[in-house]
């Protein structure tokens, strides 16, 4: 949740509504520091295939 952009303090909520319990600040940024090279190998691994895909963007505005 922290490295995907959540705050340290949005993480501690989190996992207490999922686990009952709250995560510190310490073992937060404790266990990013254990995985974030993997995140990093993974991001910036070399893509040998071609990957389509399709972007779309849009916008609805409701008439009052």
């Amino acid at each position: 949740m922290y490295l995907a952009g959540a705050s340290v303090r949005r993480v501690e909520d989190i996992t207490e509504v999922l686990w009952g319990t709250k995560v510190s600040p310490g073992t937060i940024s404790n266990l990013n520091k254990k995985v974030y090279w993997q995140i990093e190998d993974w991001r910036n691994r070399p893509l040998v295939a071609e990957y389509p895909y399709v972007y779309m963007d849009g916008i609805y505005l409701k008439k009052n």
